[in-house]
């Protein structure tokens, strides 16, 4: 079984990071890994845009990563 994370702009839906991920790892476990490729992908873009805020569902839990502002 394999499930996928991906990463979208708030406001518009751009899909800005898409991957595979193998079996079926809980949500909270996922995000360091999606926001660092988000961060590859966009380096090379005007302004080096950077995430504000992270919006997740109710499976990422309280597992989730501190995210400093």
């Amino acid at each position: 079984m394999a499930s996928s994370g991906h990463a979208t702009t708030a406001k518009q839906g751009l899909i800005v990071g898409a991957r595979a991920l193998a079996g079926n790892p809980y949500d909270g476990h996922t995000l360091a890994e999606q926001l660092e490729q988000s961060s590859i992908l966009s380096q090379y873009l005007p302004g080096t845009p950077q995430p504000k805020a992270v919006l997740v569902d109710l499976g990422f839990g309280t597992s989730m990563p501190r995210c400093h502002q």
